[in-house]
């Protein structure tokens, strides 16, 4: 698996967790999880094998 598809497949997992959370909190947290998906993003794009190992490690 090359690391873009890591990159992708770990911002979908995390993605899916900040949207369950909206859902649980209601519209008070969007622009938390928004800000936090942003950053999120940055880290993918700098740390992403980093992150996916972490993320499957965790599991």
């Amino acid at each position: 698996m090359t690391r873009s598809h890591q990159d992708i497949r770990l911002a979908l997992t995390l993605t899916q967790l900040l949207g369950r959370r909206i859902r649980e909190n209601g519209k008070k947290y969007l622009n938390l999880s928004l800000a936090i998906a942003v950053v999120t993003w940055g880290i993918i794009g700098n740390n992403g094998r980093i992150w996916a190992q972490w993320v499957n490690t965790t599991k």
